[in-house]
């Protein structure tokens, strides 16, 4: 790519290592996890908007595209996509609007993006893929009815992404993706007996997980859970986490550890797994369901929204697709098949003070939402 110089700096994240290590990651996924194709895989529409970058290249443009929001997605198309997961500024930033939307259309210069997306449009084709979905430059800001429609239909945006790029220390639009790090593998030696046939795997290290504020943010959430792969690019390193598997640069092999609390892209996947247990069995009780949704909604009530009136909104498109795979009727975030369960919620009270209640709300004052 003649835009950029190619960082042979290993202590970066820009590395043609860590894109090889991202790359090899990717491929492994696709050709090895059936549950990560089974998602992506699943019929879900397009977005209405993807970013071309196929003109970067040439004339270092991007160019906002329309597509047919009816046509279906498949593996094989050539609009698959990478989607983006940022935390938005508190300070203006160039987003799609009434009045840029024709100035988008035509294509702008890459250097007028803010450096957090320069370093995706990087990712993403370096990663193979020629189109970038990001929120504000897809969606019209100023438009109540175009926000509203696409926000509904968020949740088969992120399923619909082949991986969403992680931007973790994105507190401003100009810090960027990439970071420079004091990167080196520690020298450790051990003494111990392994038995090589015994069925026991041995680490010497517990693989460490993402983490930081962005992961707390309420609509990141959604974001994680519904999309099938992630690539977090940390402040120390590379994390790649799908629903069969996790890794990073320390621990680069993919390991599945089988633990919905470590992984909760697959505790959602658990609540899609069993819709005919309560069909056959209403008066049942599907622990399995109900503990991964309690888990999910710990999870997303713990994080922090800058308004409070999308506690609702920003959790849509994991109900949206809850409700398409078991028939569920959702009741302002209640299950009315659950109900007798779901209403036995009680508020954490360390964390009542941080949220606050909606003002104005015509929510029901028995749904979590309103807490």
């Amino acid at each position: 790519m003649s835009h950029w110089p190619e960082v042979a700096d290993p202590n970066s994240t820009a590395s043609e290592a860590c894109f090889s290590l991202a790359r090899k990651w990717m491929k492994n996924c696709i050709r090895d996890h059936p549950p990560c194709t089974e998602v992506y895989n699943s019929q879900v529409t397009l977005p209405t908007r993807l970013l071309d970058l196929r003109t970067v290249v040439q004339d270092s443009l991007v160019r906002m595209r329309i597509v047919n929001p009816t046509r279906r997605l498949q593996r094989s198309d050539e609009l698959q996509y990478i989607a983006l997961s940022h935390r938005w500024p508190s300070t203006p930033m160039l987003c799609l609007t009434s009045s840029t939307y024709g100035r988008l259309q035509e294509g702008i210069p890459i250097d007028e993006l803010p450096v957090t997306f320069q370093h995706a449009v990087r990712i993403t084709l370096r990663l193979g893929p020629s189109y970038l979905w990001i929120d504000s430059l897809c969606i019209v800001q100023d438009s109540v009815s175009d926000w509203t429609y696409e926000s509904a239909n968020m949740g088969d945006i992120y399923r619909g992404s082949l991986c969403t790029i992680v931007a973790m220390q994105s507190a401003s639009p100009e810090t960027g993706c990439f970071t420079m790090r004091a990167f080196s593998q520690p020298s450790l030696s051990l003494s111990t007996e392994i038995t090589l046939d015994s069925p026991k795997s041995y680490t010497a290290e517990k693989l460490e997980m993402p983490s930081g504020d962005l992961l707390r943010r309420g609509w990141v959430v959604q974001e994680r859970v519904l999309s099938s792969r992630s690539l977090y690019y940390d402040t120390d390193q590379l994390h790649w986490e799908c629903i069969s598997s996790n890794a990073n640069e320390m621990h680069p092999a993919m390991t599945d550890f089988n633990d919905t609390k470590m992984n909760p892209k697959r505790s959602f996947v658990s609540l899609l797994a069993r819709p005919a247990t309560l069909v056959a069995l209403p008066n049942a009780i599907n622990w399995n369901f109900y503990q991964a949704w309690t888990s999910l909604l710990t999870y997303y009530t713990a994080c922090a929204l800058t308004h409070s009136n999308d506690r609702l909104i920003a959790f849509q498109g994991m109900i949206a697709v809850i409700q398409q795979e078991t028939g569920f009727q959702s009741l302002a975030g209640i299950w009315k098949e659950l109900i007798h369960l779901e209403l036995l919620w009680f508020k954490v009270p360390d964390s009542a003070s941080k949220r606050g209640t909606l003002a104005n709300s015509r929510l029901p004052t028995w749904s979590w939402i309103t807490l």
